[in-house]
């Protein structure tokens, strides 16, 4: 009997023992919003139009050429796997962080002059 036909044979013969598999991924956390991104402009949008759309920011600075506005997102994750069978079941349950840095850049105008987004 050749390799194939026994690891199908397996397969059914394994169903009666799977009764469920369920695997679910639940996000939260800050995460930017891609519209308001989208809507800032620059040479045209403010610092008010910014924390309009972004809210206030987490942190300020000011450089030589004016303020930047920092935001420190975090994206959370949780997966999970959990598997039925009908002697019994197990699970895994893991959370992923991903932190994420936006900093937009203002002219000493208060006028966006560009923005920067990392993820790691």
């Amino acid at each position: 009997m050749n390799w194939s036909l026994r690891l199908a044979l397996y397969l059914i013969g394994s169903l009666p023992i799977l009764s469920a598999c369920t695997i679910t991924s639940t996000v939260a956390g800050e995460e930017l919003p891609a519209s308001a991104l989208e809507s800032l402009q620059r040479g045209v949008s403010t610092e008010a139009d910014v924390i309009r759309a972004l809210g206030p920011p987490s942190d300020l600075g000011r450089l030589q050429t004016g303020l930047m506005f920092v935001y420190r997102l975090t994206e959370e994750s949780l997966r999970s796997l959990s598997i039925s069978f009908s002697i019994g079941s197990g699970g895994y349950t893991g959370e992923v962080k991903r932190p994420g840095t936006l900093v937009v850049f203002f002219d000493r105008k208060g006028v966006v002059t560009g923005w920067g987004l990392s993820r790691i």
